[in-house]
């Protein structure tokens, strides 16, 4: 990976979108190692509450062995996050719908015999529904 893989170069944004968050990868740089790392990038950016390479270094080996770091190297990946997200915007439309908009946009139906209460489910299980599509493991 070259240090300047993504920056700057709109063709190679890549989008992940999960049941969090929608994030845009900005950049990826690669480094020999989490001291070369730290000294290239801002450590508060990095490690937030952390002020010296050393204790940033030690941050990491709770997670990753010197060995590893030797092997594969480092990458340091940058993100941003939009301030749309798509939970957000669903949360905003089903509530603009209401329970009334959100049944006769599911084909739902009420008859004489239909308690008023009991048609269409409440809509936190309507929202808890459509948010299992994004946990599937949940």
């Amino acid at each position: 990976v070259d240090n300047t893989l993504c920056q700057n170069n709109p063709s190679l944004s890549i989008i992940v979108e999960s049941f969090v968050c929608l994030i845009f990868f900005q950049a990826i740089r690669k480094y020999a190692s989490f001291s070369e790392m730290l000294q290239a990038e801002m450590i508060s950016e990095v490690l937030p509450g952390i002020s010296s390479i050393e204790q940033g270094v030690g941050v990491y080996r709770k997670f990753y062995t010197e060995e590893k770091e030797s092997f594969y190297g480092v990458l340091a990946i940058s993100v941003s996050k939009p301030t749309a997200q798509p939970y957000i915007i669903m949360t905003e439309l089903l509530a603009g719908l209401g329970s009334d908009g959100l049944g006769r946009l599911l084909g739902m139906v009420k008859t004489a015999g239909t308690v008023q209460d009991g048609l269409p489910p409440p809509r936190s299980v309507l929202i808890s529904s459509c948010m299992k599509l994004h946990q599937p493991n949940e």
